[in-house]
């Protein structure tokens, strides 16, 4: 009577793998909404890549039912960096089509090495540059591909607050370059580096970069190569030619 049982299970799982393949239950469509720098048409295709079967199966995974749904959006969103979120589902119950909705990411700054990237708000690089987008920045990341890693990670909300401050009081910022992990520089529309610490504190900062502003001889100077301003309320300007020395 056992052995009955199993075969007749076993002939049950083979009866429901073989219906898994009928026709009627294939996914016909997969459909892409909200796709507007990536091609729509390149992610439907590598969505598709996701329900082709390696060898033998039991059961489709095209099926309507069964169709790996979980696996299809970490493909698209580990393939597309430039995905911010993803969402797979079917029109309905009875639906043979995949929706595939996107939200892509929004490029706010600019990283570059060699050639120049496109990062999203979170520091994220995710994209190669056509042209630059907002503030551009230098160094900072690991050896390697740069796609995938962040600018400034948990640091970035800081330092670009920092960026429109000068902006507003004078100090256009043309790019910023990171040093170290203590360290960066900002180059001004001035002519001159501005030497700044991830640790400054803000309103020390804006107080002497006031101070700076009033210094006419400063301000207009094309001698100067650069300010540091990472020691508190000293300010030192280092001139061409000539060794730093404190504003007094």
């Amino acid at each position: 009577m056992l052995s009955i049982a199993v075969l007749g299970c076993l002939v049950l799982v083979a009866g429901v793998g073989a219906l898994s393949y009928h026709s009627s239950m294939k996914i016909s469509e997969v459909r892409v909404e909200g796709a507007t720098v990536l091609d729509a048409r390149t992610l439907s295709e590598s969505a598709r890549g996701v329900l082709k079967s390696e060898g033998f199966a039991l059961f489709s995974r095209a099926n309507m039912f069964l169709y790996p749904q979980t696996e299809m959006a970490a493909k698209l969103a580990r393939d597309f960096p430039r995905i911010r979120d993803v969402a797979v589902s079917r029109e309905s119950l009875l639906s043979q089509a995949v929706i595939v909705s996107i939200a892509e990411r929004v490029p706010t700054n600019t990283w570059c090495g060699t050639t120049c990237y496109l990062m999203d708000e979170n520091g994220l690089i995710f994209d190669n540059a056509q042209a630059t987008v907002g503030y551009t920045f230098f160094g900072g990341l690991l050896p390697g591909e740069p796609i995938g890693q962040y600018v400034l990670r948990g640091r970035l909300d800081s330092v670009t607050g920092i960026l429109a401050e000068l902006a507003r009081i004078g100090f256009a910022p043309v790019s910023l370059r990171i040093e170290n992990d203590s360290d960066y520089t900002v180059r001004v529309g001035r002519g001159y580096d501005l030497k700044l610490g991830f640790d400054t504190d803000e309103r020390e900062l804006i107080k002497n970069l006031q101070l700076l502003r009033t210094n006419a001889a400063l301000a207009e100077s094309n001698d100067i190569e650069y300010v540091d301003l990472r020691f508190g309320n000293r300010i030192y300007v280092k001139p061409k030619n000539a060794e730093p020395a404190p504003i007094e």
